[in-house]
């Protein structure tokens, strides 16, 4: 069975799931127990990270039982760790990306097709390694990774994680109004979580240091940067992220800051919050 979360982008172990399906559809395969022996000899590859051998395997699996989801879900995993970004623009590395990308959508699509919680649980799980390969370190398409974001806030809406993902995709397009929609809804899901809380001080001081803000706009983040913030430290006192994201904001404030003497201020608060962030993580520590 495959592993745990490898070094590159991988899915975790869905044994479960494995059972459920494999017992069926491995039942109407035409060769069973070929399918079987492959099956088992692709994720002891995949265990052992050899994708280059594993990713046949599994292409010879999901021809034999094309109903097993889980097969795609590792065969687009084995063709994403084979991408080497070093390589990009090379015909051969590049056509794993978009092998992964067939691979993951297919597995999601069979998988949510099941109508079951721990399919679903295992779709998203594929949609959400399909937003990453869609980022600016593998295809790059920013459209399309929104795309599957809002389509993993469909199936999991008791998540603030992929409101929060949107908002980023938002805010890298300068899409502010969305960006903050999104932030609205993470909050909505869950309004007294200071993690989330943090989170969305973080997104708003990120927001504050752009440079194609208004005045007007910069002040406004600022203070909902700072409001967030301020109930986070609330419920939490002790959250060392939530002085991390104060000391972003002021950071972000200080390089617009024409006041030499302010500036200089704002950097020292800066440094002030990074030391109580260290000690509070410091003493956390074993």
């Amino acid at each position: 069975m495959p592993g745990a979360w490898s070094p590159k982008p991988g899915p975790p172990i869905f044994p479960a799931l494995l059972l459920s399906f494999s017992a069926v559809v491995f039942a109407q395969a035409p060769d069973r127990q070929a399918v079987v022996d492959t099956f088992n000899a692709a994720n002891a590859a995949y265990q052992q990270e050899q994708y280059a051998t594993a990713a046949p395997l599994y292409e010879k699996v999901v021809a034999g039982a094309p109903d097993l989801p889980v097969a795609y879900l590792y065969l687009a995993s084995s063709y994403d760790h084979l991408f080497q970004v070093s390589r990009r623009g090379q015909l051969s590395n590049d056509a794993f990306l978009t092998k992964a990308e067939q691979n993951y959508r297919t597995a999601a699509d069979k998988l949510i097709a099941q109508h079951r919680p721990d399919a679903t649980t295992a779709a998203t799980t594929c949609l959400a390694m399909l937003a990453a390969l869609y980022g600016p370190d593998r295809l790059n398409n920013p459209g399309k990774a929104r795309a599957v974001t809002e389509e993993l806030i469909r199936l999991d809406p008791a998540s603030p994680a992929y409101a929060l993902s949107l908002a980023t995709l938002d805010e890298q397009a300068g899409a502010f109004a969305n960006a903050e929609a999104a932030l609205a809804k993470a909050l909505a899901i869950r309004p007294d979580d200071a993690r989330v809380l943090v989170q969305v001080a973080s997104h708003y001081a990120d927001m504050v240091g752009r440079g194609e803000l208004t005045p007007v706009q910069r002040k406004d983040f600022a203070a909902k940067s700072l409001a967030a913030d301020d109930r986070a430290l609330a419920l939490d006192p002790g959250s060392a992220d939530a002085l991390t994201a104060r000391a972003k904001l002021l950071r972000q404030e200080a390089k617009f800051e024409t006041d030499k003497k302010k500036q200089r201020q704002l950097n020292q608060q800066v440094d002030a919050l990074a030391a109580r962030a260290k000690a509070l993580r410091d003493a956390k520590t074993p």
